[in-house]
This record gives C-alpha cells, structure tokens and sequence, in this order.
C-alpha cells in the first residue's frame, strides 16, 4: 500500500510539475507572439520611413548653429524625419521643441524631445493635413512644450527642393 501512495503521490508531483512547465512556456509564448508583432510593427514603420525618405518628392533642409543636423519633409505624406547632433542637455525643467514654418501663419509643434547622452536626437513628425511648411526650427521650451515657441529658434532649416 505505501508503494501505492508512493507511485501515485509521485505521480500527483510530476502532474503539478508538468502543468508548471506547460502554464510557463504558454506565458513565453505569448510574450514573444507580443514581440515579434511589435518587431513586425517596427520593421514596416522603418520600411516606410525609408521609403518617404527615397521618394523624389522629400525635401531636405540643412540645420546649422550651436547645432547641427539634417531633416526631410515629404509633404504629400505630411512627415517631418529630423536628425540632430551637438546638442547640450536642456537647462533644467525645459526641453527642446520642433517646430514646423508655414508660409503664413503662426509655428505648428511638431514634438518636443531631448537629446541623448551624446547630444544626438532624432524626430519623427506628422505635419497636420493641409499644411505646408517653407521651414523647421527648435527652440528650447519650458518642459512640456509650448503651444507656441516663447523664444527665437537657434536651429532653423528651409526645406530645399
């Protein structure tokens, strides 16, 4: 009888232990489901940014000054690709903000950001339907942004042909 219990009691503990493992791989299963679908999500954004940036339509601008960078605007597609390099860490509880020229009107944001610990920072922005922009700039904002820029820009880049 105590080989009975043992044989069965071995048998309830490679049950639970077979349960653990099954409940275990079904969880690292879907976490990687989760992250080959954010890397499929990843890889489709980067290919259309790509392709944005291929298009004979993109207009470039050069951003020179206290920084410097590069930035394509494809106005069919209202997208704003923005990189930039030497830029100092934002005074404290202020930020950087882009911001997009239009021929008339007043500035539209475009995001704010803060550089990297190498002073590099890169944007990626929709411009609003409708909207065409002669120009982008950054200024540095109180931290959260502004709704409109409270100082002139020290970057600005036309877009060129």
């Amino acid at each position: 009888m105590a080989v009975g219990l043992a044989r069965s009691g071995g048998a309830v503990l490679l049950t639970t232990v077979l349960a653990f493992a099954y409940a275990d791989t079904r969880a690292r299963l879907h976490a990687l489901e989760g992250e080959v679908e954010r890397l499929g999500r990843l890889t489709r954004e980067q290919q259309a940014l790509l392709a944005a940036a291929l298009d004979p339509a993109v207009r470039r601008a050069a951003f020179e000054g206290p920084a410097r960078g590069q930035a394509l605007y494809h106005p069919g597609r209202g997208l704003v690709v923005v990189a930039l390099e030497g830029l100092a860490p934002p005074r404290m509880q202020r930020t950087y903000q882009l911001w997009g020229l239009p021929a008339r009107g007043a500035p539209i944001s475009l995001g704010i950001f803060v550089p990297d610990a190498r002073g590099r920072a890169q944007v990626v922005a929709r411009v609003p339907p409708g909207v065409e922009l002669v120009a982008g700039a950054v200024t540095e904002e109180p931290a959260g942004g502004s709704p409109q820029p409270t100082q002139p820009p020290f970057l600005v880049g036309r877009w060129g042909g």
